[in-house]
């Protein structure tokens, strides 16, 4: 019976044995034998976190978990998911930090046909509601939703999701809820997500929104996450990183917003920062002081400062821990045969919207999981105009399958926004209104209106109805007056009224649409057209926001009482020239009746060429081709000065026959941006003529010679 006993005994106690050693903790190390890292948050002074990584790879160090705070949180959860020191500076070296988060360019190819979804405008005033009317933003400068995009991309190639515990090294963001001010700590769920919401800066970055609380920067509440690490891995000696300056800056150094920004932050965080700093075993202090909050560059220096700070510690480091801690390099922890998927779940949703989705997902239910293809859906599904942003990832259960989520952020239920043109290249200059309304309806369904007033008037209201799969009905009503001085014509003015009605296929990168047209034109005369219209546009290129390859293309065709076929097509193919550079190969081709005002196609209207655009070209045909080379000059926080130097040609045609043609070259320079968007250029053309011009604002191109 006792040997019974000890056998039972013995059994048991290895049973447990085995347990412990397949749980995280165990996987991690057990108490005392690895360090715990807090990352605290700076900015672009953040990428000193590399450097420390870089030291503490070489020394050997044992990470057994991180915890982060801003782009702590950024750097770390990076590294949390099995990218090396290495791999996280050439992530920075080949992306510009900046460009991820200024995603205020407007498109290459505007909506000049009014046959995508509205997405609210960019003018000089923007303002968003709720679906009661009170006032919801805008709450930054910045979404930074080309970020979530970059770190849902790079962390789904290396983690499902779920469970940050999960990850090769156990991970924690720190965020703040910006309603109650309590701290956040962020464990499991959407790793984009959290890292997005931990870095969100007030006034500078809008607020981010996970399950259901709107998160801000965890700097706020701590900014060095000691105490927070110390009790989510007890027991473990830890190693903090402080980038902030708890010096007093003079007034000669406060210079920006964004110094005053980061002023704002030390005072606020000074007192936590110290008190937090001595509960740690090291602390590693870069040199940083001289780096911004948001620098545009200079990257390579503040990864040096990372490291100079951590050799300095040598010793004290390679005393933390045994030599055995191998350099994260490879993939999380993932399975040899993907888990299966459960359930496809929906956040961020009306409930009638997340049926849809989850209807259009439900194959996926029962297979193994295949991370690519959730965010290749992710990536289709954030194309679409009334998201803000999507991300996809995987919850993993406690019966080894898996549920996919897909998360989404969508755009205010309310957008006004006042805005206008102006410029010396021609004669149209305009003040407009426009607003968006979301879920007038029926859920999902979005209606726009626009009005604009200044040297001819105009105004456009249009429906667009949900999504049913990847399909909806959209209808327009159009008004305007143009007036227009064709080279070598007279001029002429009418009034011109459209109505529409097209069904829509939308799978995220390409829009197809089919229906009807009907136009009344008032010109000497009142005469009603009417037949089918048929639009096409893709969008195959890398980025919506600031594409650097790929094309895009957008077709319209309309057949007014089918006698004859006017349409415009236009598309830009962009080439990546260099690490700082992209050549934009752009054009396109317009049909129309030269004998009718309205109808003809013209060349420089729409600023095709820039010097046509007070006597366009008119012809039966219209076509152009344009060269240009760009490149970003300057960048800073608020954005970018970007340089181009372009070749434009193009003629008119009569029945196909070349009649009249013109060239001209030149030099742009831009400031492209929500709140503003300026041009100065220097152009010369075909007549030996040389034009400097300017504009202020987003054209509102309504395509002509279409309704």
């Amino acid at each position: 019976m006792t040997v019974l006993r000890r056998s039972t005994l013995a059994l048991f106690v290895g049973i447990s044995l085995l347990i412990h050693l397949a749980t995280p903790s165990a996987i991690m190390g057990s108490q005392g034998d690895g360090v715990v890292l807090v990352l605290s948050g700076g900015g672009t002074k953040g990428l000193a976190h590399i450097g420390v990584l870089k030291v503490l790879e070489e020394a050997g160090v044992r990470i057994d978990g991180i915890v982060g705070t801003s782009m702590g949180a950024i750097i770390g959860g990076l590294y949390a998911c099995g990218y090396s020191a290495h791999d996280l500076e050439r992530l920075v070296m080949e992306n510009s930090i900046l460009d991820l988060l200024y995603d205020r360019t407007p498109q290459d190819i505007p909506d000049a046909s009014l046959n995508r979804l509205p997405k609210g405008r960019s003018g000089l005033f923007d303002f968003h509601f709720d679906k009661d009317h009170n006032r919801v933003g805008p709450m930054g400068g910045m979404s930074a939703t080309r970020l979530v995009s970059f770190l849902s991309r790079v962390t789904g190639e290396r983690f499902q999701g779920g469970d940050f515990d999960r990850l090769r090294i156990p991970f924690a963001a720190v965020a703040t809820d910006l309603e109650t001010g309590e701290t956040v700590v962020l464990r499991r769920g959407n790793l984009a997500y959290a890292m997005r919401a931990s870095m969100a800066i007030p006034g500078i970055f809008d607020p981010w929104m996970v399950d259901g609380r709107l998160l801000v920067d965890g700097g706020l509440v701590a900014n060095l996450p000691v105490s927070i690490a110390r009790e989510l891995f007890p027991g473990r000696k830890v190693l903090a990183v402080n980038l902030s300056d708890m010096g007093v800056k003079n007034r000669r150094e406060i210079r920006t917003l964004y110094d005053v920004v980061a002023q704002s932050l030390n005072i606020i965080t000074a007192p936590s920062i110290r008190s937090e700093a001595s509960k740690a075993d090291l602390l590693v202090e870069p040199d940083v002081g001289r780096f911004g909050l948001l620098d545009p560059g200079g990257y390579d220096r503040i990864i040096a400062a990372g490291v100079e700070a951590a050799r300095g510690l040598g010793d004290r480091i390679a005393a933390l821990s045994p030599r055995d801690g191998a350099p994260p390099a490879s993939p999380a922890l993932l399975a040899k045969e993907p888990p299966v998927v459960m359930s496809v779940q929906v956040e961020g949703l009306p409930p009638e919207m997340a049926r849809d989705v989850e209807e259009h997902l439900r194959p996926w239910v029962g297979k193994g999981l295949d991370m690519e293809a959730v965010l290749r859906e992710a990536d289709r599904l954030s194309r679409r105009e009334d998201f803000v942003s999507v991300n996809g990832y995987a919850r993993p259960r406690d019966d080894r399958g898996v549920d996919v989520v897909m998360s989404f952020q969508r755009r205010p239920p309310i957008e006004v926004s006042v805005g206008g043109y102006a410029t010396n290249l021609h004669s149209q200059r305009w003040m407009s209104l426009s607003g968006v309304k979301r879920d007038l309806i029926s859920q999902g369904d979005v209606m726009e209106g626009q009005f604009r007033l200044g040297d001819h008037w105009g105004w456009v209201l249009r429906y667009f109805s949900p999504y049913d799969d990847d399909s909806q009905w959209g209808m327009a009503l159009t008004a305007r007056e143009d007036e227009i001085s064709p080279s070598g014509m007279s001029q002429e003015r009418w009034k011109r009224y459209g109505l529409r009605a097209l069904r829509y296929s939308d799978n995220g990168r390409t829009r197809f649409g089919w229906g009807v047209l009907v136009e009344n034109v008032d010109l000497k005369d009142s005469r009603t057209l009417t037949g089918p219209y048929l639009y096409l546009y893709h969008d195959g290129t890398d980025s919506k926001q600031h594409p650097t390859r790929g094309y895009a293309l957008e077709v319209n065709v309309w057949s007014p009482n089918l006698d004859r076929v006017i349409s415009r097509t236009v598309f830009n193919r962009y080439v990546p020239w260099g690490d700082r550079y992209r050549v934009v190969i752009s054009g396109g081709l317009e049909t129309g009746d030269r004998e009718d005002p309205p109808h003809r196609a013209y060349l420089g209207d729409q600023e095709e060429l820039y010097s046509l655009g007070d006597s366009p070209l008119a012809g039966d045909q219209a076509a152009w081709l344009r060269v240009g080379i760009s490149g970003t000059v300057m960048q800073t926080w608020w954005g970018r000065l970007d340089a181009e130097l372009f070749g434009t040609a193009g003629m008119v045609m009569n029945r196909w026959t070349r009649t009249n043609d013109s060239w001209e070259v030149g030099l742009a320079l831009s400031i492209p941006g929500q709140f503003f968007n300026g041009r100065l250029m220097t152009v010369y053309d075909k007549g030996g003529n040389l034009t400097f011009g300017f504009s202020v604002g987003d054209p509102i191109w309504w395509n002509s010679p279409l309704p």
